[in-house]
């Protein structure tokens, strides 16, 4: 008898669920016609008492909505933004479209949506983690903070950076305290290519020998400052010995002209290729002498880069990839 009693109670609930869930619908239809007639008084009026009814967070936040929408029609702004919040509140991914609503309409949802927030409460399970929501550093763990809500993405990452772990799709809730652990991996080593450039956390990294994370693959331009100024070094070092020498053999080897033993227009010939001679060896000698210095200052810059990479110190981004900076 009472196994009987319980299973006539038990229907009599889900019927009267099943009966329910069918007005809900009902209205729910009401509504969309109401609202696609532009009859806002009507539609607004159905949706505030079938919205908080409705069964699922989904459906109730676009009741709430549109609920939304056909008050900003009406020109009761202050329900219109009570509307989005408990829209929001039921989905906090639920968006406007800019291609269906008016811009004041999506104007006035994402200015509502941008002042709710609800709060993150991060640990790892590594000490000494720092942690990054959305790119932005938030501190070391444990941590709570208060963030927007809708999706987050989450990167923590010890302070040595040989552990790091990545959440992309937090769901941040109106007022709600989402309480997450992250697990830390080992970062995957690479070999880095001689002399790249690249990302990390926003901090710009050249380092040849350094084991770099896959997540930095995608960051910067390939710039070798290091190879291209050991090359310019060494051409500088070639051509300026050469210009050297061949000045030196300009200036000395030729022999002065003796006027005695030639007619006149000859030695004034003779002199005005001697003195060319001499002219283009101080020349070439000066040009040599210059190209040698400045082979020397390159190397010097070269010896800089190979020491700053090998210290672990970060490259600043420069136009040509070169950057000089002596230590006395």
């Amino acid at each position: 008898m009472r196994v009987g009693a319980l299973a006539i109670g038990l229907l009599a609930v889900l019927s009267a669920v099943e009966a329910s869930a069918g007005d809900d619908a009902d209205e729910m239809k009401r509504a969309e016609q109401e609202f696609t007639r532009g009859n806002w008084e009507k539609a607004a009026d159905i949706l505030r008492r079938a919205a908080p009814k409705l069964g699922g967070a989904a459906r109730r936040a676009v009741a709430f909505k549109m609920l939304g929408l056909a008050e900003i029609e009406r020109r009761q702004i202050a329900e219109a933004e009570a509307a989005f919040v408990q829209a929001l509140t039921a989905d906090p991914l639920i968006d406007v479209d800019p291609n269906e609503d008016t811009p004041k309409a999506v104007a006035l949802f994402r200015g509502v949506r941008d002042r709710l927030d609800g709060r993150l409460s991060v640990t790892a399970d590594q000490p000494a983690a720092r942690l990054f929501i959305d790119g932005i550093e938030q501190g070391h763990l444990p941590t709570v903070v208060t963030v927007k809500i809708g999706k987050r993405r989450l990167r923590v990452a010890t302070d040595d950076g040989r552990f790091v772990g990545e959440l992309d799709n937090v769901i941040v809730h109106v007022g709600r305290l989402l309480k997450v652990v992250v697990k830390l991996k080992p970062r995957v080593a690479f070999p880095s290519v001689s002399g790249e450039e690249k990302r990390i956390d926003g901090t710009l990294e050249r380092n040849a020998k350094r084991v770099i994370p896959p997540e930095a693959r995608r960051s910067v331009p390939v710039v070798k400052s290091r190879k291209a100024t050991r090359t310019l070094a060494i051409v500088a070092l070639g051509v300026g010995a050469l210009s050297a020498v061949v000045g030196a053999v300009l200036y000395w080897a030729p022999a002065a002209p003796e006027k005695s033993s030639m007619l006149a227009a000859e030695y004034e010939r003779e002199k005005s290729s001697f003195n060319s001679s001499l002219n283009a060896g101080v020349v070439l000698m000066a040009a040599g002498g210059g190209l040698l210095a400045s082979s020397g200052i390159l190397f010097l810059v070269h010896r800089e880069q190979v020491l700053r990479d090998k210290q672990g110190r970060f490259a600043p981004r420069g136009g040509t990839g070169v950057s000089v900076a002596f230590r006395f």
